[in-house]
């Protein structure tokens, strides 16, 4: 793993062009705007989210893949992953 974290942060410290690949959403990330939203209201949290909001349409969302034993039946409809690395 250590490995891994100094590959990743040396190619953050190289200057690369954007990519040109479209973020990619799934159905489930329409949820994402209620979250919280009655109880998130702290002015630093606020900020977070509207960081957020301002980069997801551009990250490519993900089903997760591998063994799902003991998820939900429905796991797969109501679950996404995207990676935010820098």
């Amino acid at each position: 793993m250590q490995a891994s974290l100094h590959k990743a942060f040396a190619a953050l410290d190289a200057v690369n062009p954007e990519g040109g690949a479209a973020g990619r959403q799934l159905p489930v990330c329409g949820f994402l705007r209620n979250v919280g939203a009655d109880t998130l209201n702290a002015p630093d949290v606020v900020r977070l989210m509207e960081a957020f909001f301002a980069l997801e349409p551009a990250l490519a969302w993900m089903r997760r893949a591998g063994d799902l034993t003991g998820a939900s039946e429905n796991f797969t409809q109501n679950h996404a992953n995207a990676v935010i690395f820098g």
